[in-house]
């Protein structure tokens, strides 16, 4: 749908004539009827209004498709069931139980969520938890990421053999490095942690990877040949080889001193 469509298709579900739309976005009714129209679309701050107004992300008023998920806890979301901004507008990364207020609501665990969760999980059911392949190693100068990771990763294995009985199988998916957005929030120019990356994973191939072992109902996903090597290894070489070998590809004896 294009935005005339949609800006018509939602005035007309709240009720509202064109006048009582201009009025509640300060706006004039002429305003509205060209958008209605298709001559103009309403510019940012108006958009950010009419989100408010009728309760839907910008992308939905702008025609974008919707089929969406929210990025805490994986749920569809519907345009009702979005989180909000500070401002009232929608956010479409998260759904209203996951982030409300321009923050997430109260804080839950990840055990907390799979406690929520179980019991109304059939059989059949299946649970991804995102560990890492530093879950197999002890990791220095990063050294809460890999511990974090370690728990996530033994707590998803034992559990997958707690809930056996009832049908649902529960997976820890076991990412090496992997090109998302992660690296842009995680480092800075001015101080780079990781410096040296072995190989860098396509997020889409990690991805298929681990929805295929979860489909086929294992307890660990690890994409790649590298990935799967050094997790190996590190299983064979004595854990302080393996911090040694860590420290000095990272080169960390040099920019720790």
């Amino acid at each position: 749908m294009e935005v005339k469509d949609v800006f018509k298709d939602l005035r007309k579900k709240a009720g509202l004539s064109q006048n009582d739309a201009a009025e509640k976005l300060f706006v004039t009714r002429q305003a509205v009827s060209r958008w209605e129209r298709g001559e103009t679309i309403p510019e940012v701050e108006t958009l950010r209004a009419a989100s408010r107004l009728f309760g839907v992300s910008i992308n939905a008023l702008l025609g974008y498709p919707t089929d969406l998920q929210c990025q805490s806890c994986g749920m569809p979301i519907t345009p009702e069931q979005m989180g909000r901004e500070k401002d009232g507008t929608v956010n479409e990364s998260y759904c209203k139980w996951c982030w409300d207020g321009g923050d997430f609501l109260a804080g839950c665990t990840m055990e907390e969520m799979v406690e929520y969760c179980l019991p109304y999980m059939p059989k059949g059911g299946k649970i991804a938890q995102i560990s890492s392949v530093s879950a197999f190693q002890p990791t220095p100068y990063v050294s809460v990421y890999s511990a974090t990771k370690a728990f996530v990763h033994n707590y998803a294995r034992a559990l997958n053999v707690e809930l056996k009985p009832r049908g649902i199988t529960v997976c820890a998916v076991c990412p090496f490095w992997t090109k998302t957005h992660f690296f842009d929030r995680a480092e800075r120019d001015d101080h780079k942690v990781v410096i040296n990356y072995t190989v860098m994973y396509d997020p889409k191939d990690v991805a298929e990877r681990a929805y295929e072992d979860i489909m086929r109902g294992k307890d660990i996903s690890i994409c790649g040949f590298i990935a799967r090597s050094q997790t190996r290894l590190t299983r064979l070489l004595p854990t302080t080889a393996v911090m040694k070998i860590w420290t000095n590809q990272q080169k960390f004896d040099q920019r720790y001193r």
